[in-house]
């Protein structure tokens, strides 16, 4: 198998800085891949791009799992709370794809687009990396 590079980013239209943006990846039941960028001016300001991989064959074979937390410098914190399939595709492969965030909505950009809903955490100030609220093992469970 090859693998399927895609160049992800992430534009912040929330109307503040992001204190950071972080952006968890999985594929099948590969570890997670973790993206953090730090102090992301809102208003639509990207990202720089990162490079990820997925095995060629996803489609069929398995599964791209997303989940992303965005920390503003005001101290809220927006998050998908679970985990949210999307799967890159061999048309996504050398592509230059930006997600969107900004309060309640989540766009994740592929050749398919998924979008989903964001929520606001009861927490306040985070300190350092955090993880998803439920973060996957490195063994999902199979989906039907």
């Amino acid at each position: 198998m090859t693998a399927i590079p895609v160049n992800v980013s992430v534009q912040n239209q929330f109307p503040s800085t992001a204190k950071s943006i972080q952006m968890f990846h999985q594929f099948r039941s590969n570890d997670p891949q973790s993206y953090t960028w730090n102090n992301v001016p809102g208003n639509g300001s990207v990202t720089p791009s990162t490079q990820i991989f997925v095995a060629e064959g996803s489609t069929g074979v398995g599964r791209d799992w997303w989940n992303i937390i965005v920390t503003l410098t005001n101290g809220q914190v927006w998050e998908y709370l679970d985990w949210k399939t999307c799967t890159i595709h061999s048309d996504d492969a050398n592509t230059y794809q930006t997600h969107v965030v900004k309060p309640d909505y989540w766009y994740i950009a592929l050749v398919d687009g998924c979008t989903t809903s964001l929520e606001t955490s009861a927490g306040s100030v985070v300190v350092g990396d955090r993880k998803p609220a439920r973060m996957k093992s490195s063994r999902p469970q199979a989906s039907a």
